[in-house]
């Protein structure tokens, strides 16, 4: 058995633009979630840069891809965009 705390985690519809996802992952952290997930889809932000933004615009909150749609993306592509 471990001491860890039971965490959350939210998966986030990302909005459309940069400001009101700067103030959805905030409020996010606000409310005591530990983390929150960025859904790679169609005419939302970038999941990449969409998580970058969120770890910068708050300052506990873990960040991470629920999924990548790999089909929409080279996979080379994928990849240079995850190291940067």
């Amino acid at each position: 058995m471990t001491d860890h705390p039971f965490r959350f985690a939210a998966v986030a519809a990302v909005p459309p633009h940069g400001r009101s996802w700067a103030d959805e992952v905030r409020r996010f952290e606000a409310w005591g979630y530990s983390a929150v997930q960025v859904p790679d889809t169609l005419g939302t932000l970038a999941v990449f840069p969409a998580m970058a933004a969120a770890a910068a615009a708050t300052s506990t909150l873990r960040v991470g891809s629920y999924v990548v749609a790999v089909p929409n993306h080279r996979p080379a592509a994928v990849a240079h965009e995850a190291l940067s």
